[in-house]
């Protein structure tokens, strides 16, 4: 089975390419092209959470970037 380190890198994306996304419902992993992904979350406000890391805790969010993608955004704690 191949790891993920042994996948070619790819720097660059557009919006026909495809990421893999762990389906709860159906308990496998399927395929969602980056334009969809990138879609729901910006019509998503409930895409919002917080992440700890190395014991820091950092609020997230999605915003537009003027109509050229999404960015994730650190929320002030």
């Amino acid at each position: 089975m191949t790891t993920i380190n042994q996948l070619p890198l790819l720097t660059t994306l557009t919006s026909g390419d495809q990421l893999v996304v762990w389906a709860t419902g159906q308990g496998d992993s399927r395929r969602v092209p980056v334009a969809t992904f990138t879609a729901s979350v910006l019509a998503s406000p409930a895409l919002t959470g917080t992440v700890t890391l190395d014991g820091d805790t950092v609020s997230l969010g999605a915003a537009d970037s003027g109509g050229t993608g999404f960015r994730l955004l650190r929320v002030p704690n």
